[in-house]
Formats: C-alpha cells, sequence, structure tokens
C-alpha cells in the first residue's frame, strides 16, 4: 500500500512542485509522513494501517520515496557540478545508514 501511495503521488506531486515550491512540497510530505506513522501505531485493524500507509506514502523500499525526486534535483540546484557526484555518494550513502539503524532499532527491545 506505501509503495502505490508513493508512486501516486510522485507523479501528482511531482506536478504541483513546479506551482508550490520545493520547500512547501517537502513540509506536506512530511507531515503526511508523521500523521501516517501515527495513525499506524495506534490502528486497531489491517484496512487502517493499510490506509495510514497509502496515504502518507510509508514503505519500507529505500530507493523509492515521494521525497527523493524533490530532493535530488535541490542537490543539483545547490551544489556546483564538479561537486554533484561526491554529494550525491554521500546523500545515498547517508540514507542507507539511516535506514540500516532504523532496521537495527527496531530489533531492539523496548
Amino acid at each position: 500500500a506505501g509503495l502505490l501511495g508513493a508512486m501516486l503521488q510522485m507523479q501528482v506531486l511531482g506536478n504541483l512542485t513546479r506551482g508550490i515550491g520545493r520547500i512547501r512540497s517537502l513540509a506536506f510530505i512530511t507531515g503526511a509522513m508523521g500523521v501516517a506513522t501515527g495513525t499506524m501505531a495506534y490502528a486497531r485493524n489491517f484496512w487502517a494501517v493499510a490506509a495510514a500507509a497509502f496515504l502518507g506514502a510509508v514503505s519500507t523500499q529505500v530507493n523509492i520515496s515521494v521525497q527523493g525526486p524533490i530532493e535530488q534535483a535541490s542537490l543539483a540546484d545547490g551544489t556546483k557540478g564538479s561537486d554533484r557526484t561526491f554529494i550525491f555518494a554521500w546523500y545515498n550513502g547517508l540514507s542507507q545508514i539511516g535506514v540500516a539503524l532504523g532496521s537495527f532499532m527496531t530489533a531492539l527491545p523496548c
């Protein structure tokens, strides 16, 4: 559900970002993910979790995210051409580390 939501939201928000700007788009996406995560934490049935994952685009896929295209465009605009590969490598490496740490922390006892 989250992957499908992310795919649809990438199409819609990709077009809206031109009109409302990257910062507003990222703020909206972050808020939607926060609400979805909170809903998933307290949901009592599968369909509520699936709906929250779809609407908040919460997915376990690392390389598919609603924010990804906006973040990458911002990285390209904010760096000079000779530094883009270096910055992009760090961006991808740190996001992978974040996913690994998040997965590790879910295994820790409460």
